[in-house]
């Protein structure tokens, strides 16, 4: 397996709970080309954002020392190809419109359906896969 294979996930929530439980459910995908990154962080979680750590992120909208949509606004802002997925307990189409004109990749109410989020994390997962092979000179990965 080479590093390109590799998939680098960050997860992003400040309810400890929530964030160990979608964290070891994504690991659950893993055929070791998948490693989770958690945080409860949105401030780590931007930084990683500039540094290119990761390659798809899913974080909660709602958080106590900031929001994902700033969280979303950085990562579109330093790559738009990766991929941003929402998830929130609060059903605000304001929210909706926001993360949308913000381009997040999906957005999902809490409590999660697991087979809608796996969905949209394996499309997200094949999408940039495809990339990798089809624009390596692009440095997608």
């Amino acid at each position: 397996m080479g590093i390109a294979e590799m998939i680098r996930i960050l997860v992003v929530d400040d309810d400890e709970m929530q964030l160990s439980l979608i964290s070891r459910w994504l690991q659950k995908l893993s055929d070791n080309t998948i490693e989770v990154i958690a945080t409860s962080n949105v401030n780590e979680a931007i930084g990683r954002a500039m540094a290119k750590e990761f390659d798809i992120c899913l974080t909660d909208l709602d958080m106590p020392e900031s929001n994902g949509l700033k969280l979303l606004k950085a990562i579109k802002d330093s790559d738009p190809l990766t991929p941003v997925i929402l998830m929130t307990g609060i059903s605000s189409r304001n929210a909706l419109e926001s993360a949308l004109a913000l381009n997040a990749d999906d957005y999902f109410l809490k409590p999660l359906s697991w087979e809608d989020l796996l969905g949209s994390v394996t499309f997200q997962i094949k999408r940039l896969r495809r990339y990798r092979l089809d624009f390596p000179l692009l440095g997608v990965d």
